[in-house]
């Protein structure tokens, strides 16, 4: 995925599990065509909200090319949940250190 080595082993153990597991999915020749087909229905759901005879149906077309998207970035989308994480776990370590700093002076 996304994640590198040092990324990684930055994570809790039972995030770098989840992330594992998720990569293990991610790899997978059923997610792969999954992804695929994601993105050639966000395609076709678009080319029909473009056509649509109703404003109701348009709307429709459009939530669904939304879910789809969605799917299709899914890879990403988890990254970004897991550098957040990485990113938390470093500000509070750095507040925690400027704590005890603090309390040392």
């Amino acid at each position: 995925m996304i994640l590198d080595e040092v990324q990684l082993n930055a994570l809790k153990p039972a995030d770098r599990s989840a992330y594992m597991t998720l990569e293990g999915l991610f790899s997978s020749k059923g997610w792969k065509y999954l992804k695929q087909l994601a993105e050639a229905r966000r395609e076709e759901q678009i080319r029909s909200a473009a056509f649509a005879t109703s404003w109701e149906q348009n709307r429709a077309c459009i939530g669904n090319a939304a879910a789809w998207d969605s799917l299709s970035k899914l890879v990403e989308e988890t990254a970004n949940v897991y550098l957040g994480k990485i990113t938390e776990q470093e500000r509070e370590a750095a507040t925690l250190s400027l704590a005890e700093e603090t309390q040392y002076e």
